[in-house]
């Protein structure tokens, strides 16, 4: 099936809480002790936490779906990093994530796309990643 993206709504906080767990894991879990690993995820990949940010109207989460499967999520906002960006508006990739069935299968670039056609639409100057 075809890969669609869509943005991200409140009703998804749980499937996005599930995808960015398993993500993280897939890609970092070997790095970290377990008891660390746990912390991390109940801090960052919790529902509620999902919820609130899917409320933050300056955030933009995008979700790519095949065939009702979640393949992968951005997180995209405003610049938060600690760079000086003058009198630049700058725009900040935060997350891209994609599950393991679906890498090398080009959705990290359907994502990307349609995070750089957000920023520029919103008239930023600059993209961090």
């Amino acid at each position: 099936g075809t890969i669609t993206i869509r943005a991200a709504t409140p009703d998804d906080a749980d499937a996005l809480a599930a995808i960015g767990r398993d993500t993280f894991c897939e890609t970092f879990a070997h790095l970290y002790a377990e008891e660390d690993l746990n912390t991390y995820l109940a801090q960052a990949y919790h529902a509620a936490a999902q919820c609130e940010a899917l409320h933050d109207p300056a955030l933009l989460h995008l979700l790519a779906e095949q065939d009702g499967a979640l393949a992968g999520f951005t997180k995209s906002g405003p610049c938060a990093l600690p760079v000086d960006t003058g009198d630049e508006r700058a725009y900040e990739l935060c997350r891209l994530y994609v599950r393991e069935p679906w890498q090398g299968r080009g959705v990290a670039a359907l994502l990307m796309e349609r995070v750089m056609a957000h920023a520029i639409s919103q008239h930023y100057d600059t993209l961090y990643i």
